[in-house]
């Protein structure tokens, strides 16, 4: 082989190399593209979100006032479990929940008891809340009857306290303590009887020698009442 056909030989394989190498950098610029295009996509997305989220056109009070909102309600949604840890349901007897919210509570439960509108519960009902009165919707898991609930039935010795024990103001079973159908004005002035005969009891304990007509009390020197000294102030001249 002479020395031109080594030179075409080196030339023919200096290009096959080059090509390779373009090649190869050709599917690593392919590769980087792909990857950079999938980064501006989550980019985009997660600037969407943050958009849906909070809107550029959303000033300062407005976002105070939702998340506010959203830790207010999340401050309620505790209250209520801590509140509803204790309770008893009706339906399932088990904890954590009432009978309005049982997952085994049908359709027909979940209505007001009194109008039988399921766009508000009794509680809130315009005709009135009274839970011990005529409820015509109303379904007692005790006896099966309707027209009264649970806590009312004749046959339910415990009333709404399923676990024993009685409303404190008046004794009641048939009524929590919050919903004691005694007057406030009631309870209040027999609280204001019930201190005034302890504050009274207080001040016949003080009391000595009463009934006695002073024979006990010790006669005075001179025959007549002391004066009483009145106090002055002292003017103290520096």
């Amino acid at each position: 082989m002479d020395k031109t056909e080594r030179r075409r030989l080196a030339r023919k394989r200096k290009k096959e190399k080059l090509a390779a190498e373009g090649k190869a950098k050709n599917s690593l610029s392919k590769e980087r593209k792909e990857k950079k295009a999938k980064k501006d996509i989550k980019k985009e997305t997660a600037k969407e979100a943050n958009k849906r989220k909070n809107p550029a056109n959303m000033t300062k009070e407005e976002r105070k006032e939702k998340y506010t909102k959203l830790a207010h309600d999340k401050t309620v949604e505790k209250g209520l479990k801590k509140l509803h840890k204790n309770t008893v349901c009706f339906v399932c007897r088990s904890k954590g929940h009432a009978a309005f919210n049982c997952p085994k509570n049908s359709q027909k439960l979940k209505i007001c008891f009194k109008c039988g509108s399921s766009e508000h519960r009794l509680d809130d009902c315009p005709k009135g809340s009274d839970r011990t009165g005529n409820l015509p919707f109303a379904e007692c898991f005790v006896c099966g009857g309707k027209g009264h609930l649970s806590g009312a039935c004749p046959l339910n010795s415990r009333g709404v306290y399923v676990n024993g024990g009685s409303c404190k103001i008046c004794g009641g079973v048939d009524h929590l303590e919050t919903r004691c159908p005694k007057d406030k004005r009631e309870r209040k002035r027999e609280r204001d009887e019930k201190r005034a005969v302890s504050l009274q009891g207080k001040a016949d304990v003080g009391i000595e020698g009463e009934g006695e007509g002073g024979d006990n009390q010790p006669e005075r020197e001179g025959g007549g009442d002391k004066k009483k000294k009145v106090q002055t102030c002292k003017v103290i001249n520096f």
